[in-house]
Protein backbone atom coordinates (compact mmCIF):
# COMPACT_ATOMS: atom_id res chain seq x y z
CA UNK A 1 0.00 0.00 0.00
CA UNK A 2 2.79 2.42 0.89
CA UNK A 3 4.26 2.29 -2.58
CA UNK A 4 0.87 3.03 -4.15
CA UNK A 5 -0.11 5.94 -1.94
CA UNK A 6 0.99 9.53 -2.29
CA UNK A 7 1.93 11.58 0.74
CA UNK A 8 -1.37 13.41 0.36
CA UNK A 9 -3.31 10.14 0.47
CA UNK A 10 -1.43 8.95 3.56
CA UNK A 11 -2.19 12.31 5.15
CA UNK A 12 -5.91 11.85 4.37
CA UNK A 13 -5.80 8.37 5.91
CA UNK A 14 -4.33 9.81 9.10
CA UNK A 15 -7.02 12.51 9.22
CA UNK A 16 -9.72 9.85 8.80
CA UNK A 17 -8.26 7.96 11.75
CA UNK A 18 -8.25 11.09 13.90
CA UNK A 19 -11.87 11.81 13.05
CA UNK A 20 -12.81 8.23 14.01
CA UNK A 21 -10.22 7.03 16.59
CA UNK A 22 -12.23 3.90 17.38
CA UNK A 23 -12.28 2.76 13.76
CA UNK A 24 -10.35 -0.55 13.40
CA UNK A 25 -7.40 -0.58 11.03
CA UNK A 26 -9.16 -3.18 8.88
CA UNK A 27 -12.04 -0.81 8.23
CA UNK A 28 -9.58 2.02 7.63
CA UNK A 29 -7.97 -0.18 4.99
CA UNK A 30 -11.35 -0.74 3.31
CA UNK A 31 -12.01 3.01 3.38
CA UNK A 32 -8.62 3.73 1.79
CA UNK A 33 -9.22 1.08 -0.88
CA UNK A 34 -12.49 2.71 -1.95
CA UNK A 35 -11.48 6.35 -1.51
CA UNK A 36 -8.11 6.14 -3.27
CA UNK A 37 -9.17 3.53 -5.86
CA UNK A 38 -6.30 1.24 -4.85
CA UNK A 39 -5.85 -1.98 -6.85
CA UNK A 40 -6.19 -4.17 -3.74
CA UNK A 41 -7.21 -3.71 -0.12
CA UNK A 42 -4.12 -2.79 1.94
CA UNK A 43 -3.10 -4.98 4.84
CA UNK A 44 -3.70 -4.08 8.47
CA UNK A 45 0.08 -3.96 9.03
CA UNK A 46 0.49 -1.42 6.26
CA UNK A 47 -2.20 0.86 7.67
CA UNK A 48 -0.60 0.57 11.11
CA UNK A 49 2.78 1.64 9.70
CA UNK A 50 1.20 4.71 8.12
CA UNK A 51 -0.51 5.67 11.39
CA UNK A 52 2.71 5.20 13.37
CA UNK A 53 4.48 7.52 10.91
CA UNK A 54 1.82 10.22 11.26
CA UNK A 55 4.18 12.97 12.43
CA UNK A 56 6.67 12.40 9.61
CA UNK A 57 3.90 12.23 7.01
CA UNK A 58 2.31 15.44 8.27
CA UNK A 59 5.69 17.17 8.07
CA UNK A 60 6.13 15.93 4.51
CA UNK A 61 2.66 17.16 3.58
CA UNK A 62 3.39 20.56 5.09
CA UNK A 63 6.75 20.93 3.34
CA UNK A 64 5.71 19.54 -0.01
CA UNK A 65 7.63 16.27 0.04
CA UNK A 66 6.94 14.25 -3.08
CA UNK A 67 5.66 10.68 -3.16
CA UNK A 68 9.22 9.46 -3.83
CA UNK A 69 10.33 10.92 -0.53
CA UNK A 70 12.46 13.74 -1.94
CA UNK A 71 12.11 17.06 -0.18
CA UNK A 72 12.20 20.51 -1.67
CA UNK A 73 15.57 22.26 -1.68
CA UNK A 74 14.28 25.25 0.25
CA UNK A 75 11.04 24.64 2.21
CA UNK A 76 10.85 28.30 3.27
CA UNK A 77 10.81 29.41 -0.37
CA UNK A 78 8.28 26.74 -1.28
CA UNK A 79 5.84 27.74 1.45
CA UNK A 80 6.26 31.50 0.89
CA UNK A 81 5.73 31.18 -2.86
CA UNK A 82 2.63 29.05 -2.36
CA UNK A 83 1.19 31.65 0.03
CA UNK A 84 1.91 34.30 -2.62
CA UNK A 85 -0.01 32.30 -5.24
CA UNK A 86 -2.95 31.77 -2.88
CA UNK A 87 -3.04 35.50 -2.10
CA UNK A 88 -3.03 36.30 -5.83
CA UNK A 89 -5.92 33.88 -6.35
CA UNK A 90 -7.97 35.57 -3.65
CA UNK A 91 -7.33 38.99 -5.18
CA UNK A 92 -7.87 37.88 -8.80
CA UNK A 93 -4.28 38.62 -9.81
CA UNK A 94 -3.19 36.88 -13.01
CA UNK A 95 0.14 35.04 -12.80
CA UNK A 96 2.65 33.77 -15.34
CA UNK A 97 5.73 31.58 -15.06
CA UNK A 98 7.94 34.65 -15.46
CA UNK A 99 6.22 36.48 -12.60
CA UNK A 100 6.56 33.45 -10.33
CA UNK A 101 10.30 33.11 -11.01
CA UNK A 102 10.87 36.81 -10.31
CA UNK A 103 8.92 36.53 -7.07
CA UNK A 104 10.91 33.44 -6.10
CA UNK A 105 14.17 35.39 -6.54
CA UNK A 106 12.83 38.15 -4.29
CA UNK A 107 11.87 35.64 -1.61
CA UNK A 108 15.27 33.90 -1.79
CA UNK A 109 17.04 37.18 -1.08
CA UNK A 110 15.15 37.49 2.21
CA UNK A 111 15.93 33.94 3.44
CA UNK A 112 19.10 33.66 5.57
CA UNK A 113 21.58 31.03 4.36
CA UNK A 114 19.33 30.12 1.46
CA UNK A 115 20.69 27.48 -0.94
CA UNK A 116 21.81 28.48 -4.41
CA UNK A 117 18.96 27.68 -6.79
CA UNK A 118 18.87 28.17 -10.54
CA UNK A 119 15.06 28.60 -10.53
CA UNK A 120 14.96 26.81 -13.85
CA UNK A 121 11.92 25.78 -15.85
CA UNK A 122 12.19 22.32 -14.30
CA UNK A 123 12.20 23.76 -10.78
CA UNK A 124 9.07 25.81 -11.50
CA UNK A 125 7.34 22.84 -13.12
CA UNK A 126 8.02 20.76 -10.00
CA UNK A 127 6.60 23.53 -7.81
CA UNK A 128 3.45 23.75 -9.93
CA UNK A 129 2.91 19.99 -9.92
CA UNK A 130 3.64 19.67 -6.22
CA UNK A 131 0.90 22.13 -5.30
CA UNK A 132 -1.65 21.07 -7.92
CA UNK A 133 -1.74 24.31 -9.90
CA UNK A 134 -2.98 24.55 -13.46
CA UNK A 135 -0.89 25.67 -16.42
CA UNK A 136 -2.35 26.98 -19.62
CA UNK A 137 -1.54 29.27 -22.54
CA UNK A 138 -2.29 32.93 -22.09
CA UNK A 139 -4.40 33.06 -25.23
CA UNK A 140 -7.32 30.72 -25.84
CA UNK A 141 -8.11 31.98 -29.31
CA UNK A 142 -7.93 29.93 -32.47
CA UNK A 143 -5.50 32.24 -34.23
CA UNK A 144 -2.68 30.72 -32.19
CA UNK A 145 -1.48 33.99 -30.69
CA UNK A 146 0.22 32.84 -27.54
CA UNK A 147 2.99 34.10 -25.37
CA UNK A 148 3.86 33.44 -21.81
CA UNK A 149 2.18 30.63 -19.96
CA UNK A 150 -0.49 31.55 -17.45
CA UNK A 151 -0.82 29.97 -14.04
CA UNK A 152 -4.33 28.98 -13.05
CA UNK A 153 -4.58 30.29 -9.53
CA UNK A 154 -6.91 27.67 -8.07
CA UNK A 155 -5.11 25.27 -5.72
CA UNK A 156 -6.22 21.72 -6.44
CA UNK A 157 -5.63 18.29 -4.94
CA UNK A 158 -2.40 16.72 -6.10
CA UNK A 159 -3.16 13.44 -7.84
CA UNK A 160 -1.49 11.15 -10.31
CA UNK A 161 -4.19 11.83 -12.87
CA UNK A 162 -3.82 15.59 -12.51
CA UNK A 163 -0.03 15.50 -12.67
CA UNK A 164 -0.18 13.53 -15.89
CA UNK A 165 -2.56 16.07 -17.37
CA UNK A 166 -0.34 18.92 -16.23
CA UNK A 167 2.76 17.39 -17.77
CA UNK A 168 0.96 17.09 -21.08
CA UNK A 169 -0.20 20.70 -21.01
CA UNK A 170 3.23 21.97 -19.93
CA UNK A 171 4.86 20.28 -22.90
CA UNK A 172 2.75 22.15 -25.41
CA UNK A 173 4.25 25.36 -26.80
CA UNK A 174 2.39 28.06 -28.66
CA UNK A 175 3.80 29.01 -32.04
CA UNK A 176 3.33 32.63 -33.09
CA UNK A 177 1.40 33.05 -36.30
CA UNK A 178 0.49 29.37 -36.55
CA UNK A 179 -3.18 28.56 -36.94
CA UNK A 180 -4.33 25.67 -34.81
CA UNK A 181 -7.35 24.13 -33.17
CA UNK A 182 -8.59 25.72 -29.95
CA UNK A 183 -7.36 24.02 -26.81
CA UNK A 184 -9.73 22.39 -24.34
CA UNK A 185 -11.00 24.96 -21.89
CA UNK A 186 -11.05 24.35 -18.17
CA UNK A 187 -14.23 24.57 -16.16
CA UNK A 188 -14.82 28.03 -14.85
CA UNK A 189 -12.84 30.10 -17.34
CA UNK A 190 -14.67 33.15 -18.60
CA UNK A 191 -14.79 34.08 -22.26
CA UNK A 192 -14.61 37.75 -21.32
CA UNK A 193 -10.98 38.93 -21.17
CA UNK A 194 -9.61 40.76 -18.17
CA UNK A 195 -8.60 43.65 -20.33
CA UNK A 196 -9.30 44.28 -23.98
CA UNK A 197 -5.88 45.89 -24.25
CA UNK A 198 -3.97 42.70 -23.41
CA UNK A 199 -4.03 39.04 -24.34
CA UNK A 200 -4.29 38.07 -20.68
CA UNK A 201 -5.98 34.79 -19.85
CA UNK A 202 -9.45 35.31 -18.34
CA UNK A 203 -9.82 34.76 -14.61
CA UNK A 204 -11.47 31.59 -13.35
CA UNK A 205 -15.18 32.33 -13.36
CA UNK A 206 -15.91 30.29 -10.27
CA UNK A 207 -13.93 32.62 -8.02
CA UNK A 208 -16.32 35.45 -8.81
CA UNK A 209 -19.86 36.30 -7.72
CA UNK A 210 -23.24 35.12 -9.03
CA UNK A 211 -22.28 31.50 -9.65
CA UNK A 212 -25.34 29.28 -9.97
CA UNK A 213 -25.61 25.51 -9.60
CA UNK A 214 -28.78 23.43 -9.86
CA UNK A 215 -28.68 20.09 -8.05
CA UNK A 216 -31.28 17.38 -8.64
CA UNK A 217 -31.83 14.66 -6.07
CA UNK A 218 -30.91 17.29 -3.49
CA UNK A 219 -32.80 15.40 -0.79
CA UNK A 220 -30.59 12.28 -0.77
CA UNK A 221 -27.37 12.05 1.23
CA UNK A 222 -25.07 13.09 -1.59
CA UNK A 223 -27.46 15.82 -2.68
CA UNK A 224 -27.60 17.38 0.79
CA UNK A 225 -23.79 17.31 0.92
CA UNK A 226 -23.60 18.99 -2.51
CA UNK A 227 -26.04 21.71 -1.43
CA UNK A 228 -24.14 22.37 1.79
CA UNK A 229 -20.77 22.40 0.02
CA UNK A 230 -21.70 24.87 -2.71
CA UNK A 231 -23.51 27.16 -0.27
CA UNK A 232 -20.32 27.32 1.78
CA UNK A 233 -18.40 28.08 -1.41
CA UNK A 234 -20.62 31.08 -2.07
CA UNK A 235 -22.67 29.72 -4.96
CA UNK A 236 -26.31 30.47 -5.66
CA UNK A 237 -27.71 26.98 -5.09
CA UNK A 238 -30.98 25.80 -6.61
CA UNK A 239 -31.97 22.56 -4.88
CA UNK A 240 -34.39 20.30 -6.76
CA UNK A 241 -36.24 17.34 -5.29
CA UNK A 242 -39.72 15.79 -5.68
CA UNK A 243 -41.03 17.35 -2.45
CA UNK A 244 -39.82 20.85 -3.26
CA UNK A 245 -39.85 23.32 -0.38
CA UNK A 246 -41.61 20.75 1.83
CA UNK A 247 -38.29 18.93 2.26
CA UNK A 248 -37.15 19.84 5.79
CA UNK A 249 -33.54 18.75 5.17
CA UNK A 250 -33.21 21.37 2.44
CA UNK A 251 -35.14 24.20 4.07
CA UNK A 252 -32.76 23.97 7.04
CA UNK A 253 -29.82 24.61 4.69
CA UNK A 254 -31.49 27.70 3.17
CA UNK A 255 -30.33 27.45 -0.45
CA UNK A 256 -31.16 30.29 -2.81
CA UNK A 257 -34.16 28.36 -4.17
CA UNK A 258 -35.88 25.01 -3.69
CA UNK A 259 -37.94 23.68 -6.58
CA UNK A 260 -40.06 20.58 -7.05
CA UNK A 261 -38.59 18.34 -9.74
CA UNK A 262 -38.73 14.56 -10.13
CA UNK A 263 -36.38 13.49 -12.95
CA UNK A 264 -38.42 10.29 -13.35
CA UNK A 265 -41.53 12.31 -14.29
CA UNK A 266 -41.37 14.25 -17.55
CA UNK A 267 -44.19 16.60 -16.56
CA UNK A 268 -42.45 17.38 -13.27
CA UNK A 269 -39.23 18.16 -15.13
CA UNK A 270 -41.02 20.57 -17.46
CA UNK A 271 -42.74 22.35 -14.55
CA UNK A 272 -39.50 22.56 -12.61
CA UNK A 273 -37.68 24.05 -15.59
CA UNK A 274 -40.45 26.64 -15.94
CA UNK A 275 -39.82 27.74 -12.33
CA UNK A 276 -36.24 28.72 -13.18
CA UNK A 277 -36.97 30.17 -16.61
CA UNK A 278 -34.41 32.80 -17.67
CA UNK A 279 -32.09 31.93 -14.76
CA UNK A 280 -28.48 31.42 -15.98
CA UNK A 281 -27.04 28.12 -14.74
CA UNK A 282 -23.28 27.58 -14.69
CA UNK A 283 -23.34 24.03 -13.37
CA UNK A 284 -26.04 21.35 -13.46
CA UNK A 285 -25.50 18.33 -11.19
CA UNK A 286 -27.81 15.41 -11.98
CA UNK A 287 -27.66 13.56 -8.68
CA UNK A 288 -31.09 11.89 -8.44
CA UNK A 289 -30.78 8.10 -8.37
CA UNK A 290 -33.07 5.19 -7.61
CA UNK A 291 -31.86 1.78 -6.46
CA UNK A 292 -34.16 -1.23 -6.24
CA UNK A 293 -32.75 -4.64 -5.36
CA UNK A 294 -33.10 -6.95 -8.30
CA UNK A 295 -31.67 -10.44 -8.52
CA UNK A 296 -32.13 -13.08 -11.20
CA UNK A 297 -35.59 -14.21 -10.07
CA UNK A 298 -36.74 -11.07 -8.24
CA UNK A 299 -36.22 -8.36 -10.88
CA UNK A 300 -39.52 -7.13 -12.28
CA UNK A 301 -40.17 -5.19 -15.49
CA UNK A 302 -41.77 -2.39 -13.47
CA UNK A 303 -38.69 -2.00 -11.24
CA UNK A 304 -36.33 -1.99 -14.21
CA UNK A 305 -38.39 0.57 -16.11
CA UNK A 306 -38.69 2.86 -13.08
CA UNK A 307 -34.93 2.80 -12.47
CA UNK A 308 -34.34 3.52 -16.15
CA UNK A 309 -36.70 6.51 -15.98
CA UNK A 310 -34.94 8.05 -12.97
CA UNK A 311 -31.30 7.06 -13.49
CA UNK A 312 -30.89 7.24 -17.27
CA UNK A 313 -33.75 9.08 -18.94
CA UNK A 314 -34.15 11.58 -16.09
CA UNK A 315 -30.74 13.30 -16.41
CA UNK A 316 -31.26 13.58 -20.18
CA UNK A 317 -34.69 15.17 -19.75
CA UNK A 318 -33.40 17.58 -17.10
CA UNK A 319 -30.40 18.63 -19.19
CA UNK A 320 -32.59 19.15 -22.24
CA UNK A 321 -35.21 21.12 -20.29
CA UNK A 322 -32.51 23.38 -18.83
CA UNK A 323 -30.57 23.85 -22.06
CA UNK A 324 -31.65 27.49 -22.36
CA UNK A 325 -30.52 28.15 -18.77
CA UNK A 326 -27.15 26.58 -19.51
CA UNK A 327 -26.81 28.68 -22.66
CA UNK A 328 -27.48 31.79 -20.58
CA UNK A 329 -24.67 30.63 -18.31
CA UNK A 330 -22.44 30.27 -21.37
CA UNK A 331 -23.32 33.80 -22.46
CA UNK A 332 -22.31 35.19 -19.07
CA UNK A 333 -19.37 32.92 -18.26
CA UNK A 334 -18.10 31.49 -21.50
CA UNK A 335 -19.09 27.91 -20.70
CA UNK A 336 -21.33 25.69 -18.57
CA UNK A 337 -21.15 22.08 -17.40
CA UNK A 338 -23.49 19.16 -16.81
CA UNK A 339 -22.27 16.66 -14.20
CA UNK A 340 -24.01 13.28 -14.06
CA UNK A 341 -23.42 11.35 -10.84
CA UNK A 342 -22.99 7.73 -11.84
CA UNK A 343 -21.63 4.51 -10.35
CA UNK A 344 -19.02 1.98 -11.35
CA UNK A 345 -21.69 -0.74 -11.12
CA UNK A 346 -22.71 0.45 -14.59
CA UNK A 347 -19.32 -0.62 -15.95
CA UNK A 348 -19.62 -3.67 -18.17
CA UNK A 349 -15.98 -4.55 -17.58
CA UNK A 350 -16.31 -4.31 -13.78
CA UNK A 351 -19.42 -6.48 -13.57
CA UNK A 352 -18.17 -9.75 -12.11
CA UNK A 353 -20.67 -10.21 -9.26
CA UNK A 354 -24.00 -9.97 -11.10
CA UNK A 355 -27.26 -8.90 -9.46
CA UNK A 356 -28.90 -5.44 -9.45
CA UNK A 357 -30.09 -5.98 -13.01
CA UNK A 358 -32.27 -2.91 -13.33
CA UNK A 359 -29.85 -0.56 -11.58
CA UNK A 360 -26.80 -1.74 -13.53
CA UNK A 361 -28.61 -1.44 -16.86
CA UNK A 362 -29.95 2.02 -16.05
CA UNK A 363 -26.49 3.35 -15.12
CA UNK A 364 -24.99 1.88 -18.29
CA UNK A 365 -27.72 3.65 -20.25
CA UNK A 366 -26.85 6.88 -18.40
CA UNK A 367 -23.33 6.62 -19.76
CA UNK A 368 -24.65 6.39 -23.33
CA UNK A 369 -27.04 9.31 -22.81
CA UNK A 370 -24.17 11.41 -21.47
CA UNK A 371 -21.83 10.46 -24.30
CA UNK A 372 -24.50 11.47 -26.81
CA UNK A 373 -25.17 14.74 -25.00
CA UNK A 374 -21.50 15.64 -25.37
CA UNK A 375 -21.85 15.72 -29.14
CA UNK A 376 -24.95 17.93 -29.02
CA UNK A 377 -23.87 20.23 -26.17
CA UNK A 378 -20.25 20.90 -27.13
CA UNK A 379 -21.13 23.32 -29.98
CA UNK A 380 -22.96 25.38 -27.34
CA UNK A 381 -19.82 25.36 -25.13
CA UNK A 382 -21.50 23.08 -22.61
CA UNK A 383 -19.37 20.23 -21.28
CA UNK A 384 -20.38 16.94 -19.64
CA UNK A 385 -18.76 15.04 -16.76
CA UNK A 386 -19.41 11.52 -15.39
CA UNK A 387 -18.44 10.75 -11.79
CA UNK A 388 -18.53 7.63 -9.64
CA UNK A 389 -19.47 8.99 -6.20
CA UNK A 390 -18.62 5.98 -4.06
CA UNK A 391 -21.61 6.79 -1.81
CA UNK A 392 -24.51 4.45 -1.11
CA UNK A 393 -27.57 6.71 -1.41
CA UNK A 394 -30.13 4.10 -0.39
CA UNK A 395 -32.56 5.64 2.14
CA UNK A 396 -31.14 4.06 5.30
CA UNK A 397 -29.56 5.31 8.49
CA UNK A 398 -26.29 7.24 8.67
CA UNK A 399 -23.32 5.56 6.98
CA UNK A 400 -20.92 3.49 9.03
CA UNK A 401 -17.61 5.08 9.96
CA UNK A 402 -15.71 2.94 7.46
CA UNK A 403 -17.96 4.02 4.59
CA UNK A 404 -17.13 6.91 2.32
CA UNK A 405 -19.13 9.75 3.80
CA UNK A 406 -21.07 12.01 1.41
CA UNK A 407 -19.13 15.07 2.60
CA UNK A 408 -15.83 13.35 1.77
CA UNK A 409 -17.03 12.28 -1.66
CA UNK A 410 -18.54 15.67 -2.53
CA UNK A 411 -15.40 17.60 -1.55
CA UNK A 412 -13.32 15.38 -3.83
CA UNK A 413 -15.83 15.41 -6.68
CA UNK A 414 -15.92 19.21 -6.53
CA UNK A 415 -12.16 19.23 -7.13
CA UNK A 416 -12.59 17.04 -10.21
CA UNK A 417 -15.45 19.22 -11.46
CA UNK A 418 -13.29 22.33 -11.04
CA UNK A 419 -10.53 20.69 -13.13
CA UNK A 420 -12.84 19.57 -15.94
CA UNK A 421 -12.06 20.93 -19.37
CA UNK A 422 -14.42 21.77 -22.16
CA UNK A 423 -13.76 19.42 -25.07
CA UNK A 424 -11.85 16.69 -23.25
CA UNK A 425 -12.97 13.08 -23.92
CA UNK A 426 -15.80 11.85 -21.72
CA UNK A 427 -14.68 9.25 -19.17
CA UNK A 428 -16.19 7.75 -16.03
CA UNK A 429 -14.00 9.14 -13.25
CA UNK A 430 -13.46 7.93 -9.71
CA UNK A 431 -14.37 10.48 -7.04
CA UNK A 432 -11.19 9.94 -5.03
CA UNK A 433 -8.50 11.07 -7.43
CA UNK A 434 -10.07 11.32 -10.87
CA UNK A 435 -8.81 7.92 -12.06
CA UNK A 436 -10.56 6.65 -15.17
CA UNK A 437 -12.88 3.67 -14.61
CA UNK A 438 -13.20 1.41 -17.63
CA UNK A 439 -16.89 1.41 -18.49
Amino acid sequence: MVQWMTVSQKFDLIQKHRQNPSLPTRKLALWAHETFNLPTVPTVATVSRVLKSAKDIEDKQRHGITRKGHGVSCPELDMALRLYVENCAQNHVHLTRRILVEKAREILETIPNAPVLSLSAGWLTSFIRRHGMGLRPRSMQTDGLGGDTGIQNEILMSTRAQNAALSRSIGRKSRIGTSKRARPTQLGLSATPISTLTNELPFPVYTGPNRTVLITGADNKTGVAFVRFYIQEGWNVIAACPEGDKCVKLTQLSPARIIAMDPGDHESVVKGAEMVKDVPIDLLINNARLFIKGYLHSSTPEDCIRQYQVNALGPFLVARALLQNLRLGVRNRGMAFVVNISSRVGSIRDNVTGGSYGFRASITALHMFTKTLVADFLPHKIGCVLLHSGVDDKPVELPRSADVWPEESVARMAQIIARSRLGEPLQLRHFGNGDIIDW
